[in-house]
């Protein structure tokens, strides 16, 4: 898959691409999460709450849950939501005018890196998580390194 297809996609899906370059405003991305909500559950949480009930989630996941009515009538977490989704498009989209001006062999890492901040903006715009586990680093204090050091040295 490239950017042209990305591109391609998301202009059959939505028609054209500005609404996407929109949705880099705080304001038009909350716009956006609640207005999805009311089109895809017009019935609202108990559709929502059946069908997220049917898929088994490993206990690893057990902070994932879907964003919920009462979630986006709370204006602190709309707007929280709100400036993730944006920035999240915000770098995709930088990722997208980029991918042509860099070397054939750096378009794959700006694809991979793309697609990341792509799928993020789509899975907030449904899922709210718990601590955020920081890209699978972790900060170790220092003493516990030196102890280390000395069991292996």
């Amino acid at each position: 898959m490239s950017f042209s297809d990305l591109r391609e996609i998301w202009g059959f899906r939505v028609g054209h691409l500005e609404p996407v370059f929109s949705l880099k405003s705080p304001k038009y991305a909350k716009e956006y999460l609640i207005s999805i909500h009311k089109v895809a559950f017009p019935t609202g949480d108990k559709i929502k709450q059946s069908k997220w009930m049917n898929y088994p989630l490993p206990k690893s996941l057990s902070q994932l849950r879907p964003i919920y009515d009462h979630d986006l009538k709370n204006s602190k977490f709309t707007s929280k939501t709100a400036e993730k989704l944006s920035f999240d498009i915000s770098i995709f989209t930088e990722f997208l005018s980029a991918y042509n001006k860099v070397d054939n062999d750096i378009k794959p890492i700006m694809l991979h890196y793309s697609l990341i901040y792509l799928f993020g903006f789509f899975s907030r715009s449904w899922l709210k998580y718990g601590e955020n586990p920081a890209h699978g680093l972790k900060l170790v204090p220092q003493k516990v390194l030196l102890e280390t050091e000395k069991v292996y040295s």
